[in-house]
């Protein structure tokens, strides 16, 4: 199974509210390590502010292509939830979906 990192996530702000910046840990693929990433697209980004918590949600399109010269890709739904502790935001959740095509 290969790995990814994501290194920086969209920004969240909202009036009076402090811009949300957040780095995501590896990312686990069912492509083989020899798979080289080609493109990565994001979509449908969401940012929701409640209070002292914040939810952003997106689709993140990854295609790869293998040692063949075979094109592939894969669909996500992520989900980060933020909360503001001590007037700085902090990621507490992020989950990640795989959706079928």
């Amino acid at each position: 199974m290969s790995r990814r990192s994501v290194r920086s996530w969209p920004t969240i702000s909202s009036p009076g509210v402090s811009k949300v910046n957040a780095e995501a840990g590896p990312i686990c693929s069912k492509h083989v390590a020899n798979n080289k990433e080609t493109k990565t697209e994001v979509a449908d980004e969401k940012a929701r502010v409640f209070g002292d918590a914040a939810i952003y949600t997106t689709l993140i399109t990854d295609s790869f292509i293998d040692n063949k010269g075979i094109t592939t890709s894969e669909i996500r739904a992520v989900t980060i939830v933020y909360v503001r502790r001590g007037g700085q935001w902090k990621m507490v959740q992020n989950h990640e979906s795989l959706l079928k095509k």
